[in-house]
């Protein structure tokens, strides 16, 4: 039994130092490699290859996110498709947020009519 925890040890934690930090948030819980391996081959490559560029695609449909493409095209590191879907959901927020400041600094402003 202390082979087997040790080597279920080493392969966890090889594993978890594999995966971004988001996927490391999610599946550092898990106290089983071979739990956290089934988990993470769950899905197939192909699966996910198709919603990458599914959610590519859709951006691209969308012309208020030309500017953030662009910007994205440009970066010299290459990005985890988790680093893509987080940018993309920090850039969603951010602009919830600048549509919700402009909908309420419109709505204080008074018109008079002479």
């Amino acid at each position: 039994m202390k082979t087997w925890n040790a080597n279920n040890k080493i392969c966890r934690y090889t594993i978890l130092s594999a995966l971004s930090n988001n996927r490391y948030d999610i599946y550092y819980t898990y106290k089983n490699a071979y739990e956290i391996w089934n988990l993470l081959n769950n899905k197939s490559v192909t699966n996910q290859i198709h919603d990458y560029h599914r959610s590519v695609d859709n951006l691209k449909n969308e012309e208020s996110w030309n500017d953030y493409i662009k910007t994205a095209k440009r970066k010299k590191k290459p990005m985890s498709l988790e680093d893509v879907v987080v940018h993309i959901k920090i850039e969603e927020q951010n602009r919830l947020r600048d549509m919700a400041r402009n909908l309420h600094s419109n709505a204080n402003i008074i018109e008079t009519k002479p």
